[in-house]
């Protein structure tokens, strides 16, 4: 022992520091910057369990609509999902009802961390309908669905568009939203913007298994497109309400688009007047003054290029898929 240490005020004064440093270091601990979702998604899964979904929700969400409570959702969302679809959707649908509309940008967030959890290639809009939403896990789609209803208008107003999106969500978060809900693409502001480039690479896609008659391949994403699409219509989310009437067109308007690419736009006839330099204008032109007029060319057009079959297969499902989903019960 050295001689500071032989006296008992010396070895006092020690220990006193040695407990301060150990309350120190245990407070720290205690209290340390930890991600969130390592804290307390334990407590909030647990509290889902036992069905206090207003305590799991606050655990999640807190009460400043944060990303790290975003993300919390997000990954509770997965774990569910991984253990069993309809876990999550009942999940889904009980902690949205005890959410406040205020924080509709946090669960929209939340929302969006969930589909990047199951879909890589986000911009791969297709696989997203068809696998994360549709024949994987239908009543998840339908919770999805009321989760939009109940928080867009929170987010956009009475209008649910026209005034652009909350402060704080991201427009890498309002892309990938929109391949799920289907955005208002006639919208002048950046959610519309990206929701129709989207659209648009979605359309294409159908176009493109009509041009090379894979018939089976067409009829199967109507049907998955469909159910999502009557399952967001029903629930009166985004612009699909008044788009129902024109499901027909767009899958005209993009297997035109396509067959234009490949053997060139008519010079003549009563499609030509609906051109813009060769080409069709944007898919909102469905929704304009002449949208009625222009659908009816697009199908004459297609029904003459020898696809006519194969195109209208899917329109048909799409048709009959959207059409049983608004008869459903959300």
């Amino acid at each position: 022992m050295t001689p500071f240490l032989k006296s008992a005020r010396a070895r006092a004064s020690v220990a006193v520091i040695v407990v301060c440093a150990a309350s120190f270091a245990a407070g720290y601990w205690w209290t340390r910057p930890v991600p969130f979702p390592d804290r307390q998604l334990s407590e909030a899964a647990h509290a889902a369990d036992v069905g206090d979904y207003a305590k799991a929700d606050s655990l999640l969400l807190g009460g400043d609509g944060s990303n790290s409570g975003s993300e919390a959702l997000g990954a509770l969302l997965t774990r569910r999902w991984d253990q069993d679809c309809k876990s999550a959707a009942d999940f889904l649908t009980k902690i949205t009802s005890s959410r406040p509309t205020s924080n509709a940008g946090a669960i929209t967030r939340a929302l969006a961390v969930y589909t990047v959890a199951h879909e890589k290639e986000l911009s791969q809009s297709v696989p997203l309908l068809r696998e994360s939403f549709g024949a994987r896990c239908p009543a998840l789609a339908r919770a999805l669905a009321k989760a939009f209803a109940a928080y867009l208008p929170a987010m956009y107003g009475e209008d649910q568009g026209a005034s652009g999106f909350t402060p704080g969500l991201k427009t890498a978060d309002v892309t990938k939203l929109a391949a799920v809900i289907g955005t208002d693409r006639t919208a002048g502001n950046e959610f519309g913007k990206q929701g129709r480039q989207l659209a648009e690479k979605w359309e294409r896609e159908f176009a493109d298994s009509v041009v090379s008659g894979e018939k089976e391949a067409a009829t199967h994403l109507m049907r998955e497109a469909g159910e999502l699409v009557g399952s967001l219509d029903r629930a009166h989310v985004g612009d699909w309400q008044h788009r129902s009437a024109v499901v027909t067109d767009f899958a005209c308007y993009a297997g035109v688009s396509v067959l234009i690419q490949k053997q060139g736009a008519p010079e003549t006839g009563p499609l030509n007047r609906f051109l813009v330099d060769g080409h069709l204008p944007g898919i909102e032109a469905l929704d304009g003054p002449n949208g009625a007029e222009l659908g009816d060319e697009l199908r004459k057009y297609l029904s003459s290029s020898g696809f006519a079959e194969t195109m209208f297969a899917g329109v048909q499902t799409f048709k009959e898929s959207y059409d049983r989903v608004q008869h459903e019960s959300l």
